[in-house]
């Protein structure tokens, strides 16, 4: 936007979405992600932007090889989900040193970790995140009152006091897990 593009965003949590509007100041399209809605965006598209998140898993398949058949050519994709598996039918991992291929005239862009690219702007984002939660974890005392605390912090932990805490990673690889606010209380 700041360069003078039209940019138009889709995701299925409404709230979201409104957020955005309101922390951006100015009028944005928006959208929840519908099919039609999103395959009349995509065909007169320069560049489209999948950044999907997936809690657990692969991140879902939203747009479909048909539907990038309709995009204009020398269209760009741009595939930041890769790394959970990408969110675009025709995505597939690629790297710094190859880092694009073309499908149906419409090139692909799918190397995971984007950031390694640039490590040093990384690094600063990095740190901009976390260092108030180092600061916030210091002035609370430590790992545990944080946790206690900080529900998104507590979502992310993987073990805790030695167990495995997180489902996914325990029903796929058949490991025992707990939920951590049971083990916490416990402790």
């Amino acid at each position: 936007m700041g360069m003078g593009a039209t940019v138009k965003v889709f995701d299925n949590n409404i709230y979201k979405l409104r957020r955005l509007q309101t922390n951006l100041n100015t009028r944005l399209f928006t959208s929840i992600i519908q099919p039609k809605v999103l395959l009349k965006a995509m065909k007169t598209v320069d560049v489209m932007i999948g950044a999907v998140h997936a809690k657990e898993g692969r991140t879902p398949c939203l747009v479909t090889e048909e539907m990038i058949k309709e995009m204009k050519p020398g269209s760009v994709i741009i595939d930041v989900s890769i790394d959970q598996g990408g969110c675009f039918e025709t995505s597939r991992v690629t790297s710094h040193s190859n880092p694009v291929y073309q499908v149906h005239n419409i090139t692909h862009y799918c190397v995971p970790n984007i950031g390694s690219k640039v490590p040093n702007t990384a690094s600063y984002a990095l740190s901009n995140f976390f260092v108030p939660i180092l600061i916030n974890l210091a002035e609370l005392g430590g790992v545990e009152s944080q946790l206690k605390e900080d529900t998104g912090l507590r979502h992310g932990v993987y073990l805790y006091n030695g167990i495995l805490t997180h489902n996914y990673i325990g029903e796929h690889f058949g490991i025992p897990f707990q939920d951590i606010d049971l083990l916490m209380a416990a402790f």
